[in-house]
């Protein structure tokens, strides 16, 4: 045996005999100082830690001769070979940070205390069936380059995906189909190159993704049908999704907040969220931009929904489709508001006030409402603003907006039921045609300061508004 050798086998068994006591073994250059733990394939033979020591270690049961309660704690190693732990029962919590692994880690149907992979680097991790009693922790410069699979997994703590990086952009980069997180789940400013699947999750805390990054173009983003998130849902400021964000039947019990955040998808769906129920508040605010359709079709919002200075773009069809969406407080699109597209509200209940002062509604789309085809964005809406049969408790106020579709009406809002006021001084119609009607409206009208704006190609704007205590109605309307 050479002295290298020797000294490299010496250095191996005083490892073993640190991680066994549960000493903290820190391999990097500088202990304490992290590292970057993707060029682990160029670190020096001494930093070298063989998986059978670590599986060996993480398998003593809990009583047993050489256990102890402290973590397996491991940082800045180049781990060789496959960490194979299907089916067992870990006795230690496990703790690997900045560290190298070689081959994927096999979690399936472990049992674990918690488990952190903290900025280490590894191919594959296949973890479905995992059940810990704390945390999982997947963070701070995490990184996979093949899915991580945590399908039907049960997290008793936290499951932390904060500042991780997962990398399957044919694929699934995170598979979290059907799992039970006891607390939070966060991902703020993680990366994601593939789709990420949160189908059927149960989440108890909140769900935070607030600066992470979704890409799956030409896909889905993010399936989350049927998700439960006991507490706050938030994909705020930095939050980018390139592909369909999917939330339909899901359920959040608090809010749910985009403000800020960026949905692209410009040929299909940016969000489809039909039947998606919000306990609390909705925001789509301050920055939002949706390209492609936004879907809420039979959303119900426990509070508020607000849609101030929010930019939504699909110039081909519809833009906001919320057809029978309700709304339990007020709908806000005020401030800078702008839909490229028609904003379809039929149907829809709104128990507060809907506000559109200043907004800006403009359809592009010539075909828009054409019934001879369906495009792909599903969009059969017709004109910029859709309030047909909208039910709205308190006031419609569109002071200040501007409405334009040459080809159709800017504005159809045939049987409308408005509770509170009307106000649309200083609102500008371009239209072939624009249709009020108005039904038991409870308060007051107050018309455009210049109705001959909604003149457009020799055709006349319809007007059907309260007079005198009474509810008028048109021939047209019926």
């Amino acid at each position: 045996m050479g002295r290298e050798e020797h000294r490299l086998n010496l250095a191996a068994s005083q490892h073993r005999k640190r991680l066994a006591r549960g000493d903290q073994v820190d391999l990097r250059d500088t202990p304490g100082e992290r590292v970057k733990a993707s060029i682990g394939q160029n670190w020096l033979a001494k930093r070298t830690v063989d998986t059978s020591v670590l599986v060996e270690l993480l398998s003593v049961r809990p009583g047993a001769k050489g256990w102890t309660h402290r973590p397996l704690w491991l940082a800045g190693a180049r781990i060789t070979g496959s960490i194979d732990l299907v089916g067992a029962t870990l006795g230690r919590p496990l703790h690997f940070e900045d560290c190298f692994i070689e081959q994927s880690i096999e979690l399936t149907d472990v049992e674990a205390v918690t488990i952190s992979l903290t900025g280490c680097f590894v191919p594959r991790v296949e973890a479905s069936g995992l059940n810990t009693r704390g945390d999982l922790s997947l963070c701070d410069g995490f990184t996979a380059t093949d899915v991580v699979n945590l399908h039907g997994a049960t997290v008793g703590g936290t499951l932390d995906c904060d500042g991780g990086h997962f990398s399957n952009p044919q694929g699934l980069s995170l598979d979290c189909g059907s799992i039970v997180v006891k607390e939070s789940m966060w991902a703020e400013w993680a990366t994601f190159m593939g789709e990420v699947l949160l189908l059927d999750a149960h989440i108890s805390g909140q769900l935070v993704c607030d600066g992470a990054t979704f890409t799956h173009w030409g896909g889905d983003a993010l399936t989350a049908d049927s998700l439960v998130v006991d507490g706050d849902m938030f994909c705020m400021t930095g939050f980018a999704a390139r592909g369909t964000v999917r939330l339909p039947i899901a359920h959040i019990g608090g809010g749910l907040n985009c403000s800020g955040g960026s949905f692209t998808n410009p040929r299909g769906k940016a969000i489809y969220a039909t039947d998606l129920s919000v306990d609390g508040p909705m925001s789509c605010s301050n920055g939002f931009e949706a390209a492609g359709m936004v879907e809420l079709t039979g959303a119900h919002i426990g509070c508020s929904l607000k849609c101030n200075e929010a930019k939504f773009t699909n110039p081909d069809g519809t833009a906001l489709g919320a057809a029978g969406l309700a709304v339990e407080g007020s709908m806000s699109c005020q401030d800078g508001f702008e839909a490229v597209g028609t904003v379809e509200l039929t149907g829809a209940r709104i128990s507060g006030n809907l506000n559109l002062c200043a907004a800006s509604l403009a359809n592009l789309d010539s075909s828009a409402g054409s019934t001879s085809k369906a495009r792909s964005n599903g969009s059969t809406a017709r004109g910029a603003l859709q309030l047909i049969g909208t039910e709205i408790g308190g006031d419609l106020n569109c002071a200040g907006a501007k409405l334009s579709d040459v080809q159709h009406g800017a504005l159809n809002a045939r049987r409308v039921v408005i509770g509170g006021d009307m106000f649309c001084s200083g609102s500008s119609l371009r239209a072939a045609k624009s249709t009020w009607c108005t039904r038991r409206s409870a308060g007051t009208w107050t018309a455009p300061a210049a109705p001959s704006s909604a003149r457009q190609g020799g055709r006349r704007a319809i007007w059907c508004k309260r007079r005198s205590g009474k509810t008028s109605s048109c021939a047209q309307c019926g």
